[in-house]
C-alpha cells in the first residue's frame, strides 16, 4: 500500500501540512526520512524549509548536564547499531577486549556494563510550529505510524515514553 493509500485512510490523525509534505516528498520517505539517527533531523529541516521562518526544528536528543532534556524516544529493546555508541563508549569497549564492529560484541558491552536501559533511549527532533509538534519523520505519540510502530512492541502508557518530547 503506498504512503497516499495510507495517509487517505486516516488524513484526520495528521496534520495537513505533514501530509502535504508527506505527498511532495513520497520517495525520500522510507529510505531517507524514516532511517537511522540523522534521517529525522533531515525530514525535520526539509520541512522547516518549506513552511519558512515560523518553524523551529527541536535539536536531536538534548542534554542539560547529564539529565536528557528533549528530544528522545524511548524503545523496548536496546539499540545496537554501531551510531547509538558514543567515542568514549566505543573507546571502553575496545579496552575490553571488544570489537564494536560486531553486533554481538556491542550486545555484550551494554550487557556487561548494565546500559540496557540507556540504550533504550534514541535520540529524535521534530519541527515546531507555533507551539504544535510536527514530525515529519512519521514518530507519534498513538503508535500508530511511521518507526514507532517497528521500534515499540509494548504501545501501552505512550504517554510515558515521551516524557523528553
Amino acid at each position: 500500500m503506498k504512503i497516499i493509500e495510507l495517509l487517505a485512510e486516516s488524513a484526520s490523525q495528521f496534520d495537513p501540512i505533514l501530509i502535504k509534505f508527506w505527498n511532495k516528498h513520497q520517495d525520500k520517505l522510507p529510505e531517507y526520512f524514516r532511517t537511522g539517527e540523522t534521517g529525522c533531523v533531515e525530514a525535520s529541516n526539509d520541512l522547516a524549509d518549506e513552511i519558512g521562518g515560523f518553524a523551529e526544528v527541536v535539536p536531536i536528543g538534548r542534554f542539560s548536564g547529564s539529565k536528557k532534556v528533549g528530544g528522545w524516544l524511548y524503545t523496548d529493546t536496546p539499540q545496537t547499531d554501531l551510531e547509538s555508541f558514543t567515542q568514549k563508549e566505543i573507546i571502553a569497549m575496545k579496552k575490553q577486549g571488544l570489537d564494536p564492529n560486531k553486533e554481538q560484541d556491542r550486545v555484550t558491552f551494554i550487557t556487561n556494563n548494565k546500559l540496557e536501559d540507556e540504550f533504550k533511549w534514541i535520540p529524535h527532533s521534530w519541527v515546531e510550529v507555533r507551539g504544535k509538534i510536527l514530525d515529519p519523520s512519521g514518530f507519534y505519540v498513538d503508535g500508530r505510524s511511521g518507526q514507532f510502530d517497528r521500534l515499540v512492541n509494548n504501545k501501552s502508557n505512550l504517554l510515558k515514553r515521551y516524557t523528553y518530547f
